[in-house]
């Protein structure tokens, strides 16, 4: 049974809900809310304590995620709250509540909100699964809950890093079959989402940090309109304690070699759709143990600044420790290149082109750096310059049927502020309907192609301000994302999925965008591989010539 979370009201709500104090019984309550500190409970068997943080008022009046929250319904900007840093639960085999997370430590204030951060205070119980490497997230059951589709993303750190998949985005924002009545029936305002789980995968056992933040309050679905949904405020988007950890107890090998084996639905135990990572980012400093990797944002009026709050999460050291290590060794040498093959089915050079803007820009960089670094003669890569998915034209269509194989990463103009001038991002259903006409375009000149997942960006400020004016956050990517991968599906296209480099350091762009670093240099080398390995192996739906 779920432990329960107890509040107390603070003394502002009590006069405000009209009520009066008298007597003695009055004077006890008053001193007993004039302590500095309040506390929550937890009731199981014992009485646990949570270590709250305390975080202040808000300042103005925000738009707030979804039209289901009653405006009625809002904190006014003088209340106070009080966030209890959610300790994780670790759940044994033989159902035992063995071991809380947190540290007693965890009672600083926090700076002032610009916006009230209601999933904060909806949390009342994250539990940990080691054996089947399992996060459960549970929210209140209270008739009074604002975020009714929380929108949740998680990581955890140490030895390696892997993101937490959880149950929730796996379901999709697009449903092939009758998507739009799917959607609508999910996000029915009558129903919510009280128990959200997550799956990670790590190749080694030990002690772990884990942070989990809240995206939104309430997601939107397939059809809605994201462009006035406000993310929750970036510097009070936390649901787990700083020093929050767990017990990894079962490798990456050993889930998927107990899914393989079982007789019972992988979902029981494992997400079905769970392959092992082509490799892991490792902590590779010797001299110090891993510390906790928390996410990396821009705080409002952060630009150019050089207060401690705004260096401090806009810092670049907390990726420093770490490189990337592969599953395969033979996939850090471009082992799927074959230059005799090349040549024998092609007396000329082997084009690889990039479709894109300033991303694929930097990716043909990245490419450079490995045909150079190993020698290769025979490729050459350079960029296709086009911005939104209705670039794919017959104009540019003819110039891709010059390369043997265009990689196509469109998504960032879509979902991102323009120069000069801000524009509605592209909905969902429009840039399902641009792509896909997009693809046939190109499939009809006989392009030969590769749609690559999109890179998130980190938290800047104006994706995080209220309404954004920049929609390139990971709830926008992921359903672009969704989109690109089912079409390519549809289509008969290769997709390629360079998550497991590009997820886990998703925050490390060093200007909020664009990926210069060793990350960016490890995806283009995967995807060289990707390109080398569907050449040799002729891969269903492209022939390379």
């Amino acid at each position: 049974m779920f432990p329960q979370v107890q509040e107390r009201r603070s003394l502002q709500q009590i006069l405000s809900s009209g009520g009066t104090m008298r007597g003695l019984n009055g004077q006890i309550v008053l001193l007993a809310l004039a302590c500095v500190s309040c506390w929550f409970t937890y009731s199981v068997g014992a009485s646990l304590r949570l270590f709250p943080q305390q975080y202040g008022t808000g300042n103005r009046d925000q738009q707030r995620n979804s039209p289901v929250v009653n405006e009625e319904g809002l904190v006014s900007a003088s209340e106070t709250f009080l966030r209890p840093s959610v300790q994780i639960i670790e759940h044994r085999h033989d159902n035992e509540l063995s071991m809380l997370v947190g540290s007693a430590n965890s009672t600083g204030a926090m700076p002032p909100m610009t916006t009230p951060s209601f999933l904060q205070s909806e949390v009342e119980q994250i539990t940990h699964i080691p054996h089947e490497s399992k996060i459960v997230v549970k929210f209140k059951d209270s008739i009074d809950r604002k975020c009714l589709k929380p929108r949740i993303f998680g990581r955890i750190s140490g030895q390696y890093l892997s993101m937490i998949h959880w149950d929730a985005d796996a379901e999709g924002k697009l449903i092939l079959h009758d998507e739009l009545n799917h959607r609508r029936l999910i996000f029915d305002n009558t129903t919510r989402t009280d128990i959200i789980t997550g799956y990670y995968i790590l190749p080694s056992t030990g002690r772990y940090s884990i942070e989990i933040i809240g995206l939104l309050c309430n997601d939107f679905p397939f059809d809605q309109d994201f462009n006035p949904i406000c993310l929750e405020d970036a510097d009070h988007n936390h649901l787990t304690a700083p020093d929050a950890f767990i017990d990894v107890m079962t490798t990456s090998d050993a889930l998927l070699t107990d899914a393989a084996a079982s007789t019972k639905p992988l979902v029981s135990t494992f997400p079905p759709t769970a392959r092992k990572p082509f490799g892991f980012w490792k902590w590779n400093n010797a001299t110090i143990d891993p510390v906790p990797l928390t996410t990396r944002y821009q705080g409002q009026n952060c630009r150019k600044s050089v207060e401690k709050r705004c260096l401090e999460s806009g810092s670049l050291e907390r990726f420093k420790p770490y490189s990337f290590q592969w599953s395969d060794p033979d996939m850090s040498t471009l082992s799927y290149h074959d230059n005799n093959k090349i040549k024998a089915d092609s007396n000329q050079t082997f084009h690889i082109c990039a479709a894109g803007n300033s991303h694929s820009r930097e990716l043909v960089v990245h490419f450079n750096y490995w045909i150079d670094r190993f020698n290769i003669t025979n490729v050459s890569t350079w960029q296709l310059t086009m911005s939104y998915p209705r670039d794919m034209n017959y104009g540019n269509g003819e110039k891709a049927a010059g390369c043997n194989i265009t990689i196509v990463g469109l998504g960032q103009w879509s979902a991102g502020k323009k120069p000069r001038k801000v524009i509605p991002a592209t909905t969902l259903p429009e840039y399902y309907k641009e792509l896909q006409n997009g693809i046939l375009n190109w499939k009809s000149l006989g392009v030969k192609m590769a749609l690559r997942k999109i890179h998130y960006n980190p938290l800047g400020d104006i994706s995080t301000q209220c309404p954004p004016i920049d929609w390139r956050s990971p709830p926008v990517i992921d359903g672009y994302n969704e989109i690109v991968q089912t079409l390519a599906e549809k289509h008969n296209i290769p997709y390629i999925d360079a998550g497991a480099v590009m997820d886990p350091m998703w925050d490390s762009a060093s200007d909020y965008c664009h990926y210069r670093g060793l990350e960016g240099r490890t995806e283009a080398l995967y995807i060289l591989q990707e390109v080398f390995r569907m050449k040799k192996n002729n891969i269903q739906g492209w022939q390379g010539s």
